[in-house]
C-alpha cells in the first residue's frame, strides 16, 4: 500500500478513536443521528451481515462510520470487509472508502 494511503488510513483511524462528540441538542439527538448515519452507510456497503463496528464519529456536516461485515461476491467467499463511510448530514448520502486487509496491522 502506497505511503500516503497508510497515512490516510491512519489519520481517520485515530481521529475515530480520539475524538468526542461536540455538544448536541440532546443525548437522544446523537443516538438518532449516529443510528441513522450507520444504517445508511451499512446499506450503501453492499456487505453481507454489514453494521457499523465503533461509535460514529461528528465532522460538523458529515459523520465517519467504521462498517464491517462479508464480501457478497463468490469468488470472495465471503471474506471479512471493512469500508470506512462519510455520511453526509443534509444530503444523506454515504461515500465509502475501502480500508486494506490488515489496516488493523498498519496502526501498530
Amino acid at each position: 500500500m502506497p505511503d500516503r494511503a497508510r497515512l490516510t488510513v491512519l489519520s481517520i483511524t485515530l481521529l475515530l478513536a480520539t475524538l468526542q462528540p461536540a455538544a448536541a441538542s440532546t443525548p437522544a439527538a446523537w443516538q438518532d443521528l449516529f443510528a441513522e448515519a450507520g444504517h445508511r452507510c451499512a446499506a450503501a456497503s453492499g456487505l453481507l451481515d454489514a453494521a457499523a463496528l465503533a461509535q460514529p464519529a461528528d465532522f460538523g456536516d458529515e459523520v465517519l462510520v467504521l462498517v464491517g461485515g462479508m464480501w457478497p461476491q463468490p469468488h470472495m467467499k465471503q471474506a471479512p470487509a471493512h469500508l470506512l463511510c462519510r455520511y453526509n448530514k443534509a444530503s444523506g448520502e454515504a461515500t465509502l472508502i475501502e480500508l486494506p486487509a490488515d489496516w488493523r496491522v498498519q496502526l501498530r
